[in-house]
């Protein structure tokens, strides 16, 4: 009899090919049991059963095993089925992946950026990037971000919406985050006259928050107002040095009366007696 196999070789004994698929643990205690093949095998054959985790030998020789629900429990369990055929020693194994169920907190989405309701702009024409990315809590599968133009979806013409999710582990727990990346290819006089929304969603709720391009102040508008407030102050010093006399007799009296604290003026006092009438006859 000639028998043909086919041959598959991989790279690492965790290899997902190789595994009886993936569980989550989710209870305080879980039963892992032995792949219905190798368990099929070792019955047929009356062979013993051994466990592996992480392809490390457990002590025990039970059918299935009984794990915890914590962050050591999760790894490989590799099931070995030792049996015998015709005076020669086997052993079929087969392995399950053993994940740790994450609990995820919902919260209703906050936006980090963009931070304030007025988003400065470059000049006309010029290219342009507006990030608006949101916060969805820890472990949430649903978390969109996405801009929108006067509450509408984002044209296609001279724009470009592009939606990015991330994670960032905290204290064992992913922080869940989405941004999305809106592309100005020219900003034109209808940006600045436009509103743009930026939306978060997430498991439950949503949230928004409207932004106004305004214009960036450029080097020449910068040199601009300081020459403009230099001219400023030359009239007004222009102005002092030509009639500072005359502003200052305009505003003597009100001078005066200000560092005036009592009255100074000399007055005659006078006192008036009523005679008393003789008496007449």
């Amino acid at each position: 009899l000639i028998f043909f196999c086919r041959i598959h070789v991989v790279k690492s004994e965790s290899d997902p090919k190789l595994l009886y698929g993936e569980i989550s643990n989710s209870n305080k205690n879980m039963r892992v049991s032995c792949p219905g093949p190798i368990a099929s095998i070792c019955n047929n054959f009356r062979g013993n059963f051994s466990w592996k985790k992480d392809f490390i030998l457990l002590e025990g020789n039970q059918k299935d095993w009984w794990i915890g629900n914590s962050q050591v429990d999760k790894g490989v369990y590799t099931c070995v089925c030792t049996w015998m055929h015709n005076s020669e020693v086997y052993q079929s194994t087969g392995s399950r992946k053993i994940s740790q169920e994450r609990q995820f907190v919902n919260i209703k989405p906050g936006i980090l950026s963009p931070e304030g309701s007025k988003v400065p702009a470059g000049e006309e024409g010029s290219v342009m990037k507006l990030n608006c990315t949101i916060f969805c809590g820890k472990n949430v599968p649903t978390c969109d971000a996405e801009w929108k133009m006067n509450g509408s979806p984002i044209p296609a013409d001279g724009y470009s919406n592009e939606t990015q999710s991330s994670s960032r582990v905290v204290n064992n727990s992913m922080d869940t985050f989405s941004t999305a990346v809106l592309t100005i290819n020219k900003v034109s006089a209808k940006d600045f006259q436009a509103t743009f929304t930026c939306t978060g969603r997430g498991l439950h709720d949503s949230t928004s928050k409207n932004i106004k391009l305004i214009w960036r102040k450029t080097t020449l508008d910068l040199v601009m107002e300081f020459l403009g407030l230099l001219v400023c102050c030359l009239c007004v010093a222009v102005l002092l040095r030509c009639f500072s006399i005359d502003i200052i007799l305009l505003l003597r009296p009100c001078l005066s009366l200000a560092k005036r604290k009592k009255d100074t003026r000399i007055y005659d006092a006078y006192v008036i007696y009523q005679t008393k009438r003789p008496d007449k006859d």
